[in-house]
């Protein structure tokens, strides 16, 4: 259960500053404040009317740029939809998702907490909607979780507007599932002549910062046939998202509930621990078996995570471009597109209370079992009858107090060379595409944990005066109540031990978590327990460290060409053939690090703690809405002065800071080399041999020691894609030989494209640096379990080939001329996202110990993915178009 804080919690209140803009056009009165009017005809029904008072500007354009996007609408062989660049400058819309979400049938999805943007449409994600910018496409910064285009890196200003097609004709390029949103770019021969600058700040209340942006455009004929254009947009970004989930329910044991009932066990009603006693509870007499025969279950929550991210950047975006009309019939154009989103001061603190999950907490109830009715809660398959204790007080817990610091950068430009000619006859289109984009982010993990005791059963889960604190714990309480769907009735109180905070004071031993390899744990010497059987131990307590870097570079080349023949007086209007032609290719990479060789005895310092974000500074946590959650204790780590502490890598061993991988550790570690091998490895050889990586904060870390862990080796690799498509389509109109007012059209589209793979595996520079260091020092060669060709280590690479004839029928009727309907068949695909074909197996080289299955051998790999796109023939009846009616004073 989760409870989110949207970040589209904003009040913007329009500093526009118009000053500049009314001066120009006072001094030049033939400017109009409106670019989109797409020919000559449109310019001039926005051209202003007279005034008798010289004195007065009219500034005009909407209506006409408004008629000009449904008369698009209207004239389209295809199912359209579509909004203006009038549509997206008049909302206060955040960013080009958000205005696309105005348009019918497009959904903006917000479960990012970045502002991604990305959007589905007609209920399926945006990974099936295909982009373009006039028809073409651009290189996409997505890094292969295929989401779809990350609408939220563009400056909305710089389009002409946007269509979603939902239904697709034969030129229309093929790889859009659900749509195609087909962002628009007005020739600079067909713009209004003139300059506009709009300013304006923003207040953004979640984080209470002050977020300027502006906006420049302008167009200008340098002759009667040659136009220039360009538009710069730029804003501050800065947005939280705050987040309250319930991570996790436990069940009681039937024992447990029996000792509630009979009083031998602490329970209650009541808001906090004087309410518990082992008086008998009636309201826990519940038999094993329900009436129904099923099994009865009595729950209760276990874990509360409350997250607060912070995104802090900025934002720009650029389109420029020529036009030049060589002669009446041919024109030459080149445009240019650049979008760059940088959120380097990004993070997410998080603030984790929960009871451990094997009991050795000790729960008491402090509210009667509620009949939530008949669930499957565990997902094991087996329904039960389901009671919740909504409220309950856990001693001896565990806390977290983590902060990530996870930047990210997203950057793509394109251009489009053009070429057009047309007369009564014929139509030539050709326009070119080179894109390139990269994408970029990090994670830098941090956490400090304050556990629970453990122990054995001899030592943990004992209360001897039925007052429900664990007379051996760590003496830290937690209340939770998860409000059976009120949100007012929701409760987190995490009371700490003021001593286990205190992080300066006298310690046990530090070590290294072997197993994991990212973190270190240090023991408070001689805690001793609150309770009346009170057994001194050391408390642990641990910080951990860990992250990636990943991203992806991408670029793409294409040409796209149409050629149509014009009849007149036929019922075949024009016949079409073209073709298209794209090459992409795409470099995925991630690098994980771990908290080998970090000096964590310097990091147990008082100063790395401090306020949480969701208190510190900026809105109310969750907006105010959840007022019971964690405040008080609601904590998180100062990166900057924690990374100092820890300070870069050591590659040689720390006198203060024991690393003792067992065997075990070491095999899982290494599992390309034959156990004899991996066990003559030390732990002083992998801290040697580990590759480093430079992490955003400056700080250089070690890769992690699990080397060939999938989420590394299946996101390093190179992949490629040549598309060949060729068309012909037949466009017709019955309205041409009679009343009929039937048109439409019909084709086909020849798709072939043909992908390759080729992994980049990381983990052979480790093995390469180990071998150096026993040439240099003495020491055996390494041996790998696929002895006879090292190189199918490599996984080597993948290929697929697909075709696809995709036919097409879209039809017009119109009833009226203000009521139009349309009707379209079509066979289309999801085109696979360059940057998820991963040519590597999946590996399982630590789930299985039957000894069966050898990982390394090609027989025993399951595939990756093959690169096939998804197929789908779609049926589509459209609304009615009806064209609406508007006052003349408009």
């Amino acid at each position: 259960m989760a409870f989110i804080q949207s970040t589209r919690a904003r009040s913007v209140y329009g500093l526009s500053l118009k000053a500049s803009v009314a001066a120009i056009a006072l001094s030049a009165p033939s400017i109009a404040l409106a670019q989109d009017a797409d020919d000559a005809q449109s310019a001039q029904a926005a051209t202003p009317p007279q005034s008798d008072d010289d004195g007065v500007i009219v500034v005009s354009g909407i209506r006409a740029s408004l008629a000009d996007a449904l008369e698009q609408r209207r004239n389209a062989d295809v199912i359209l939809d579509g909004i203006s660049s009038d549509d997206i400058g008049s909302t206060p819309d955040l960013n080009l998702g958000e205005a696309l979400a105005r348009i019918p049938g497009v959904q903006i999805n917000r479960e990012g907490a970045r502002r991604d943007a990305t959007i589905s449409v007609r209920g399926l994600p945006g990974r099936f909607t295909k982009t373009t910018v006039m028809g073409q496409t651009i290189a996409s910064t997505t890094r292969g979780n295929n989401t779809g285009n990350p609408f939220g890196i563009f400056e909305s200003s710089i389009f002409n507007g946007a269509n979603v097609i939902k239904s697709f004709t034969a030129d229309t390029p093929a790889g859009g599932l659900a749509a195609q949103v087909d962002l628009r770019l007005n020739s600079a021969l067909k713009r209004r002549e003139g300059f506009v600058v709009r300013a304006e700040v923003d207040h953004e209340e979640t984080t209470g910062d002050e977020l300027p942006k502006f906006f420049i455009s302008g167009a200008q004929r340098l002759s009667d046939r040659f136009g220039i254009y360009g538009n710069f947009a730029y804003s501050e970004q800065s947005f939280r998202r705050d987040t309250a989930r319930l991570n996790n329910y436990r069940q009681f044991s039937s024992a447990q509930v029996a000792a509630f009932a009979n009083g031998t066990a602490a329970s209650g009603v009541g808001a906090d621990q004087t309410a518990v006693s082992g008086t008998p509870n009636a309201a826990f007499d519940i038999p094993d078996v329900g009436d129904n025969g099923l099994n009865n279950a009595v729950i209760y929550p276990r874990a509360m995570r409350q997250f607060v991210q912070n995104n802090r950047g900025e934002r720009f975006s650029i389109s420029a471009g020529m036009a030049f009309e060589a002669t009446d019939n041919i024109e030459l154009r080149l445009d240019g597109i650049y979008t760059r989103r940088d959120l380097s001061e990004s993070n997410q603190d998080i603030s984790i209370f929960e009871g451990h999950n094997g009991f050795n907490s000790l729960v008491s109830p402090l509210s009667e079992p509620v009949n939530v009715g008949v669930v499957d809660f565990d997902e094991n398959g087996t329904e039960e009858n389901v009671f919740i204790v909504p409220r309950v007080l856990i001693s001896d817990p565990q806390a977290a107090i983590e902060n990530r610091s996870f930047p990210a950068l997203d950057e793509s430009w394109a251009i489009y060379p053009q070429f057009s000619f047309e007369n009564d006859d014929w139509r030539v289109n050709a326009i070119g595409t080179y894109s390139e984009a990269r994408g970029r982010s990090s994670l830098n993990q941090y956490s400090l944990r304050v556990r629970f005791r453990g122990g054995s059963a001899a030592t943990r889960a004992l209360d001897s005066n039925l007052d429900g604190i664990d007379d051996r714990g760590n003496d830290s309480i937690l209340i939770l109540d998860q409000g059976l769907g009120n949100l007012d009735n929701i409760f987190v109180d995490n009371i700490l031990n003021p001593l286990l905070l205190q992080l300066d004071q006298t310690r046990g031993a530090t070590r290294i978590e072997a197993g994991a390899g990212i973190g270190a744990r240090d023991d408070f010497a001689g805690f001793l327990p609150p309770g009346p059987n009170q057994n001194g131990f050391n408390q642990p307590t641990s910080i951990l460290a860990l992250g990636f870097t990943e991203g992806v570079d991408r670029d793409l080349k294409s040409f796209d060409f149409e050629v149509a023949r014009k009849f007149e007086g036929s019922v075949f209007n024009e016949i079409e053939v073209g073709g298209y032609y794209s090459d992409e290719t795409s470099r995925r990479y991630r690098n994980e690090f771990g908290g080998l060789g970090l000096n964590y005895a310097a990091a147990f310092d008082p100063s790395i703690l401090v306020p949480n974000d969701g208190v510190a500074e900026g809105g109310a946590y969750l907006g105010g809405d959840i007022p019971g959650v964690e405040l008080d204790n609601f904590l998180s780590l100062d990166i900057a002065t924690l990374e100092s502490l820890l300070g870069s890598a050591s590659s040689e061993p720390r006198p203060d800071l024991q690393f003792t991988p067992s065997a075990g550790n070491i095999r899982g570690y290494f599992p390309e080399l034959t156990a004899d091998s991996a066990a003559t490895i030390t732990a002083a050889e992998i801290l040697a041999a580990l590759p480093r990586i430079q992490a955003p904060g400056g700080n250089t870390y070690l890769t992690r020691p699990q080397i060939s862990r999938s989420t590394i080796v299946d996101n390093n690799f190179n992949s490629s894609r040549e598309t060949l498509e060729l068309y012909g389509m037949a466009k017709f109109d019955f309205g041409n030989v009679s009343d009929t007012q039937l048109r439409g059209n019909f084709g086909v589209r020849y798709v072939r494209t043909e992908l390759d793979g080729q992994t980049n595996p990381t983990f052979f520079q480790f093995y390469d640096n180990l071998n150096a260091i026993r040439a240099a020092n003495g020491g055996p060669a390494l041996e790998f379990n696929d002895t006879v060709d090292n190189d199918s280590l490599v996984f080597g690479g993948a290929r697929n080939t697909f075709e696809r004839f995709l036919p097409s029928v879209n039809l017009i009727y119109e009833i009226t001329p203000d009521i139009v309907a349309r009707a379209a068949v079509y066979g289309t695909f999801e085109a696979l996202d360059l940057a998820e074909f991963t040519p590597t197996p999946t590996l399982i080289v630590e789930n299985d110990t039957s000894g069966n299955i050898d990982d390394l051998d090609p027989e025993d790999r399951i595939l990756g993915s093959d690169g096939n796109p998804i197929p789908r023939t779609s049926v589509n009846i459209s609304t009615l178009d009806v064209q609406p009616r508007r006052s003349t004073g408009f």
